[in-house]
């Protein structure tokens, strides 16, 4: 607006204030266009490597131990893990340094753990820096990214219950929060976990070695996204 002194009123310089909402509606655009999935894992295959069909490069997956390809998903074919895991090769892209990162999965375990937790995805163990997605004995999903700044987790108030069908997981970073999502239901902290970038693969199912703490269930539409 300008002051026009003929008058004594203020006045609106409608083209400045279109310029000034056009600015503000690209940056939100390009903020909106900035997350990318970086790995989309379907799990449809019925031989050879967990395929990716997010964005390049394609990190793709090798099956270990009892890990079976072609049960009931929930959307079309998933995998049955009993005493096996997926190993992703590390990769840059799969480290979210300081942006947002968004990690979910459907899952429907057949049992809940009875020692120890159940590790659905992680990249990195400690001490180093790390983000992993667990289910705990009590059926909570279990969120913690260690940063550059600090460690932090989240676990939620909603349970996942054995043979109840598929729950939608996520565990999110952001610049501010970590928040745990089981079903819609979410739970945050807010806190600054600062960067996180290890060259640790990513293991779906299992602990980092692959020696313990296995998921039993089926697992389907993994999908890891930054930004």
């Amino acid at each position: 607006m300008r002051f026009h002194s003929g008058t004594g009123t203020w006045v609106r310089q409608s083209g400045l204030c279109l310029l000034v909402i056009a600015v503000v509606a690209l940056a939100g655009a390009a903020s909106a266009a900035a997350a990318t999935n970086v790995a989309v894992w379907h799990m449809e295959e019925s031989s050879g490597a967990m395929k990716d069909a997010g964005a390049a490069p394609a990190n793709n997956g090798t099956l270990h131990g009892s890990v079976t390809r072609g049960a009931g998903g929930a959307s079309g074919r998933g995998y049955s893990f009993a005493r096996g895991w997926v190993t992703v090769p590390t990769d840059g892209s799969l480290n979210p340094g300081s942006a947002n990162v968004t990690i979910q999965a459907r899952v429907k375990p057949t049992s809940l753990p009875t020692s120890g937790d159940f590790d659905i995805i992680r990249k990195g163990d400690a001490p180093s820096q790390q983000y992993k997605v667990e289910i705990l004995q009590s059926g909570a999903l279990f969120c913690q990214f260690k940063g550059s700044n600090r460690s932090a987790a989240a676990t939620s108030s909603k349970k996942i219950q054995p043979n109840t069908g598929f729950h939608i997981i996520k565990c999110i970073k952001t610049g501010s929060k970590v928040l745990a999502v089981v079903d819609g239901a979410t739970v945050g902290k807010t806190v600054t976990v600062g960067s996180i970038t290890n060259q640790a693969p990513v293991v779906l199912g299992a602990h980092t070695s692959g020696e313990n703490d296995f998921y039993k269930g089926v697992m389907d539409e993994v999908s890891i996204t930054i930004g």
